[in-house]
């Protein structure tokens, strides 16, 4: 098994939450470390409790939308 070196890095600045891209609450990043390798492969924002409040909150109104939708229906929707 052959390892390759990433030639780009993983830069995230915000957060994924509601169906949008939202900048953090906070200023602070984490490192993404690649397990195979121990090195440093990128950064991505430090979640905040407001950030988690935020992306709760959006999954719970999706979850109401999306708990409605027939499960023959969820079957054909490919994300």
């Amino acid at each position: 098994m052959s390892t390759t070196t990433p030639t780009e890095t993983l830069e995230r600045t915000g957060f994924f939450i509601g169906g949008e891209w939202t900048s953090p609450a906070g200023e602070g990043t984490i490192e993404v470390i690649d397990p195979t390798t121990e090195e440093i492969i990128g950064h991505v924002p430090e979640g905040t409790p407001e950030d988690v409040d935020r992306a709760v909150a959006a999954a719970r109104k999706a979850f109401d939308v999306w708990s409605q939708v027939p499960v023959q229906d969820l079957s054909l929707i490919h994300i």
